[in-house]
């Protein structure tokens, strides 16, 4: 019995490391192919909170955050999407182009839709 549960255990883990490596290499041409999956909606919402954190910690370090949202506004799952639509949308006027990983389509687009002002 033992050996089973360590056996579904791992099988687990090993789909679950396949799962987010493949979401991870999601470039800007699939991105419309993608974006209705739960599990990358939910894997782009997890990328968005990191950026968010990673700038709230830039900030309290006295350090340039990456972005700067506004006080008042919570990010949510739909406004990273629309971002990253709208970013992607755009990209024959932007550095963005089809082989761009739609991680750093976000950053970019946060980065441009909420500057910093110094």
């Amino acid at each position: 019995m033992k050996m089973l549960l360590t056996s579904a255990l791992v099988a687990c883990l090993v789909a679950a490391a396949g799962s987010a490596a493949a979401q991870d290499g999601v470039l800007a041409r699939d991105f419309q192919k993608h974006k209705g999956k739960p599990a990358y909606r939910m894997y782009l919402y997890g990328v968005g909170n990191g950026y968010v954190w990673a700038s709230t910690y830039l900030e309290a370090g006295k350090k340039p955050p990456l972005f700067c949202q506004p006080s008042k506004m919570s990010l949510t799952e739909e406004i990273f999407i629309d971002l990253i639509d709208q970013k992607i949308q755009a990209r024959p006027r932007t550095a963005i182009n089809d082989g761009s990983p739609v991680d750093m389509v976000l950053l970019v687009a946060l980065q441009e839709a909420f500057p910093c002002r110094k």
